[in-house]
């Protein structure tokens, strides 16, 4: 159960790979909006003078972590414990929680919300294995926040 089959890899693999492509799309997509029509929205949860050990942790360990138990695992949980088992509702409510809870402005808000939507997607789609569930969506999340602490200004 624990050890996905070499077909099961390199679907999980490509799964992996469209996300992660598609959640960069999603971050310059709203990086493009900020900059070209929202330029006083510009800004992130971190500051210049926050220590790059600490938003490395933070954005890259900690953060991802918490926030795949907080917006993936535990929301469709609580969903399908209560009996919702509507695919759309266990796809879209947590990543509507998910972008409520980055609240810096509406446009990161927006940004954030569809970005949960590829998370929750990953989460859904790689569910009948729950710790791989959890660890893919963890490691896309943190390689994301990775990717635009190393690359993106």
């Amino acid at each position: 159960m624990g050890i996905l089959s070499p077909s099961q890899d390199i679907k999980s693999f490509r799964l992996f790979g469209i996300c992660f492509f598609l959640i960069v799309l999603n971050g310059y997509f709203f990086q493009f909006m900020a900059s070209c029509f929202f330029p006083e929205l510009q800004g992130a949860p971190f500051t210049e003078k926050d220590s790059k050990i600490f938003v490395l942790a933070a954005g890259c360990l900690f953060g991802p972590l918490l926030e795949t138990l907080l917006f993936q695992v535990l929301p469709n949980q609580i969903l399908t414990r209560t009996g919702i088992n509507n695919i759309y509702v266990l796809w879209i409510f947590p990543a509507l929680l998910f972008g409520a809870f980055h609240h810096y402005n509406l446009l990161y808000i927006t940004s954030a919300s569809l970005g949960g939507l590829i998370f929750n997607y990953l989460y859904l789609k790689s569910k009948s294995n729950p710790k791989h569930a959890f660890l893919s969506v963890a490691l896309l999340h943190s390689l994301y926040n990775l990717y635009g602490f190393l690359l993106v200004k």
